[in-house]
């Protein structure tokens, strides 16, 4: 059964890897920019089948009081691991008064 599981994973290289993860980037209507979500990331990587093992994080950052997503991502595949950090500012979310 092992050897079954092998033979359908392609034991991709980092670099081919990188490759198949290209993954066009979104906008919404209202949005100044084009950025990619988390879902989509895994739900592509999942597709791959390619021996590497991915995990996905983010923390909160205040800088002189502003809120910043760090998001790392990490590839690992046993032997070698590979990291990215990216960072965005959270933005002030608008209140409506409805008295």
């Amino acid at each position: 059964m092992a050897e079954a599981k092998k033979k359908t994973q392609e034991a991709l290289t980092f670099a081919e890897l990188q490759a198949k993860m290209q993954i066009s980037k979104k906008s919404k209507q209202g949005v100044k920019f084009t950025f990619r979500n988390a879902e989509d990331i895994e739900t592509h990587f999942k597709t791959l089948k390619s021996g590497w093992y991915l995990n996905l994080t983010d923390k909160l950052l205040e800088v002189a009081g502003r809120l910043f997503v760090v998001a790392t991502v990490t590839v690992s595949n046993g032997e070698e691991s590979h990291a990215s950090e990216s960072l965005a500012e959270l933005d002030h979310v608008p209140v409506m008064n409805n008295y």
